[in-house]
């Protein structure tokens, strides 16, 4: 069992999760590892990780006349080094604009700071989803 929406069925991300809102924007995350406990056991970390994407998403990149799209939701790894890997466009917006906001959002980000050393995976799982409407 894994904390990730299906996609295409809405709503956020269920289990441990995080959301963040900056304007006409916001987002929501769950991360995966430990057992699907991660996120509860080390949610100073999570936080991190919410902090960097929040602040690495530049939403001037959206097209102006862009007023409203799909959410987007993109997934990536964090190595045990806290690097991040493997970014992807899980399911587009259908704005590309967006998609590629989103995207370059975990590209920025060159590291979150090593996994927390009584961590005993390789790597978490994130999926981050993206909603932009200007109204």
């Amino acid at each position: 069992m894994t904390n990730q929406v299906a996609f295409g069925e809405g709503g956020p991300v269920s289990g441990p999760y995080g959301s963040f809102s900056a304007g006409a924007a916001k987002g929501g995350f769950g991360v995966t590892g430990g057992g699907g406990d991660f996120g509860t056991k080390y949610a100073w970390y999570v936080h991190v990780i919410q902090q960097k994407v929040s602040e690495n998403w530049l939403r001037y990149e959206v097209d102006p006349k862009i007023t409203t799209a799909q959410r987007v939701y993109i997934t990536f790894d964090v190595a045990r080094d806290g690097h991040p890997l493997n970014v992807q466009v899980e399911q587009s917006s259908g704005v590309p604009a967006l998609d590629i906001s989103a995207t370059r959002a975990l590209q920025r980000i060159d590291t979150f700071g090593a996994l927390p050393p009584d961590y005993s995976g390789n790597k978490i799982s994130v999926e981050f989803w993206f909603d932009y409407s200007k109204k």
